[in-house]
């Protein structure tokens, strides 16, 4: 069992990260772009197509 302050930070942090991905996802629809890749689609000299 986690003492009060820890569960507290961990359901921040957990709150936190949340947040930011939805941002990521909301400003990545919004730009548009036409193709979707990942950093390791490009570091591995492949690329999505579609």
């Amino acid at each position: 069992m986690l003492p009060p302050d820890e569960y507290l930070a961990l359901l921040t942090d957990h709150e936190w990260e949340d947040r930011q991905n939805k941002k990521i996802q909301r400003l990545l629809k919004q730009a548009g772009f036409r193709q979707k890749a990942s950093i390791g689609d490009k570091l591995s000299g492949r690329q999505k197509t579609g």
